[in-house]
């Protein structure tokens, strides 16, 4: 090699640029391969977790459409067994009765459900599939309050609304009373029960409490015997 090509290849901006040119082969080489690899990677990781979010997503929606038929299942099911031969209380939610403590409110529901805010009344949403919410009266003033009356409100959506009193005269019997309501202009119907129960049934409303008349009548028979 001549003196003068030695002087030049030594020259700093010569060398300056052997340096890029040898960056830029690496980076050629290793680096932009290496990229490149590393995107592609990313991209079936993106479509893989895609794939996987639609499965998730498609079994989901399979969970949630069995959902939906085991409840209308059930919901058929309640509607024709919704009372017992000569029970006035639907089924599912008998559990508390005319004359219990309210306390017994308490025992069969979670306090979640039970809306306490209204003195001498408990709201309690039911979670029953017709009969969505059921409110419980009481004398707050008595020591050991007792339930003197129970109403229970029928979902708008149920399909119980069309065969609501023939339900109730399976279970009851014929009404002993039928008469329209003047003010909320409806058609009622009553039974009045051997036990005292008052039962009255509207659209979407069903009302038990005691019948003072009979109730009366059955604690001086019970008087009489004793």
């Amino acid at each position: 090699m001549s003196e003068s090509n030695s002087s030049w290849m030594s020259h700093p901006v010569y060398v300056f640029l052997m340096g890029v040119a040898a960056c830029a082969a690496a980076m050629d080489r290793f680096y932009v391969p290496a990229m490149v690899a590393n995107q592609k990677y990313e991209i079936e990781e993106a479509r893989r977790t895609t794939t996987k979010s639609k499965e998730d997503a498609d079994k989901i929606r399979e969970l949630v459409n069995q959902l939906e038929s085991a409840n209308k299942a059930l919901s058929l099911a309640q509607l024709n067994g919704l009372f017992s031969f000569g029970s006035p209380y639907p089924t599912g939610l008998g559990q508390v009765k005319l004359g219990d403590p309210i306390s017994q409110v308490d025992f069969q529901f979670s306090a979640a459900q039970i809306d306490k805010k209204r003195a001498g009344q408990w709201a309690v949403e039911t979670q029953h599939a017709h009969f969505t919410s059921a409110y419980y009266y009481f004398d707050p003033r008595e020591k050991d309050p007792k339930i003197k009356s129970i109403s229970f409100y029928v979902d708008y959506k149920s399909p119980l609304r069309a065969v609501f009193k023939r339900r109730l005269i399976e279970s009851l019997g014929l009404p002993s009373l039928a008469f329209t309501d003047a003010v909320f202009d409806d058609n009622r119907y009553r039974w009045s029960l051997a036990n005292g129960i008052l039962v009255e049934q509207r659209d979407q409303w069903l009302a038990l409490r005691f019948d003072e008349v009979v109730t009366g009548s059955i604690e001086k028979t019970v008087l009489k015997k004793k």
